[in-house]
């Protein structure tokens, strides 16, 4: 994405968030900048500071004998992924919380925050033990994919007079006292309720590698096809998706342009100026449609209600690509972690795009919370040269591609560092690069990444 930095300013997280700022820790579950916001509503309001500084790579006291360890450590190869769920932090609030912020007006804590939140009468009767784990079934803060989650531990933050704060954690799993002991004890202080209490949870081992289990990849696509109505593939899924239709069974993919572009903001600043989000669309030999490839933050589309810049219905409530969605797919995003998506759109060509992207541009007569793009550009548009190009295939090195490369970095992993490898291997050049000049000066190619199997 940017011209150096870029933050997002999109229809869902992750679309571009290329700043000169460090990124982000794992599943840092702050919303979109403020700068994002200005080009729609934020359903889901804003998170307290308090609430980001508790992660939990900082220093842990041991729970009675319970050795300190880090909950989800960073995962370096699949073996250890596959033993690994994803991990989910919660926020535990008390049962008379009613801050206006993060309540309904009828009282009820909002759904579907990006820190999950729950109160902690839900929690202590959600919670059911099996073999000795402690398990909360139900959906956490209506997250359709915070199902059967296993409790990891309970921690609070604690200031220090002297130093960073710590983390103190009241309850890990294996310890020796009983969690729902800790959790009444902590009821019962009322008054004394800390403020900073988090649940960390963990998913089946099968969603650090996809949103299905049997389907890995966190690749989705959506597919608009002539013989069937609209559908969401995620993972391995698509590979059986793209045999089953006419539409996708024989194509292959003819053109490949890269498209730049900034967002629509009543008042730019200097850094929306150099915010640029960079996608790559697919001209295929059927002519029905194109499919825009773009890389973005994981779960960002999901957890943000499907707004797609590439859809039509964006505003819609919900848009068509949020209802064929799996519910797996619907949960806060990870900033510092990808998704690859193939979006399909009725178009036939580079200048039907062209339309589409005046249409929802800045010079359209469209209000400004309306648009979509601002000064929206082909960057290259090249034929695919690289021999085996039907839609599984591109599916495949899509697959591949994530598989080996799933994290995010705002300066070394982004949309546009993806597009540049894209267009090599597509294109069979090698001199292609990022868009941004600074992400050009740190950019390594990595178009190999698309050609082979996981490790």
């Amino acid at each position: 994405m940017g011209a150096g930095a870029a933050t997002s300013k999109t229809d869902a997280p992750g679309d571009d968030v290329e700043t000169l700022h460090s990124t982000q820790p794992a599943q840092k579950l702050t919303p979109i900048s403020s700068a994002a916001t200005q080009d729609y509503d934020d359903p889901y309001g804003d998170v307290d500071d308090e609430l980001d500084e508790h992660d939990e790579q900082l220093l842990c006291e041991p729970d009675n004998g319970a050795p300190s360890r880090q909950i989800s450590p960073p995962l370096t190869d699949r073996s250890q992924v596959e033993r690994a769920g994803a991990c989910w932090h919660a926020q535990v609030v008390s049962d008379d919380f009613s801050d206006p912020k993060h309540c309904t007006p009828e009282g009820k804590l909002k759904p579907h925050r990006p820190l999950p939140h729950i109160r902690i009468s839900d929690l202590i009767s959600g919670l059911e033990e099996s073999n000795g784990s402690w398990y909360y079934r139900a959906a956490l803060n209506e997250w359709e994919a915070l199902t059967q989650l296993e409790l990891r531990s309970l921690t609070v933050k604690v200031k220090s007079v002297v130093g960073p704060p710590t983390i103190k954690r009241l309850w890990n799993i294996g310890s020796s006292r009983n969690v729902l002991t800790v959790l009444h004890d902590l009821q019962a202080a009322s008054s004394k309720f800390p403020k900073s209490l988090r649940a960390t949870l963990q998913g089946a081992p099968w969603t650090a590698l996809g949103w299905g289990s049997g389907a890995p990849g966190f690749v989705m696509w959506y597919a608009l096809r002539s013989d069937y109505p609209p559908q969401v593939f995620c993972g391995e899924d698509i590979l059986a998706g793209s045999s089953q239709s006419q539409d996708t069974r024989a194509a292959t993919a003819t053109y490949a342009h890269t498209i730049a572009h900034r967002y629509s903001v009543e008042k730019e600043s200097i850094k929306d100026r150099l915010t640029w989000h960079v996608a790559v669309a697919l001209e295929w030999n059927h002519g029905k449609s194109i499919t825009i490839i773009e890389v973005a933050w994981r779960n960002g589309l999901g957890g943000y209600g499907g707004k797609s810049n590439w859809c039509h219905d964006k505003l819609e409530n919900p848009p068509q690509i949020y209802k064929a969605m799996r519910p797996e797919m619907k949960a806060p995003w990870f900033a510092d972690k990808g998704e690859i998506r193939m979006i399909d759109m009725p178009l036939r060509n580079k200048d039907d795009l062209n339309q589409y992207l005046e249409q929802y541009s800045g010079r359209s007569s469209l209000p400004v919370h309306e648009q979509r793009f601002h000064e929206p550009k082909f960057v290259s548009s090249e034929c695919v040269r690289i021999s085996h190009r039907s839609h599984s295939d591109i599916a495949k090195y899509l697959l591949n591609y994530i598989a080996a490369r799933g994290h995010y970095d705002e300066q070394t992993c982004n949309c546009q560092t993806f597009a540049a490898d894209l267009i090599n291997l597509l294109s069979g050049k090698t001199d292609v690069k990022p868009f941004s000049e600074f992400l050009r000066l740190k950019y390594k190619p990595r178009q190999h990444l698309f050609l082979y199997d996981p490790a």
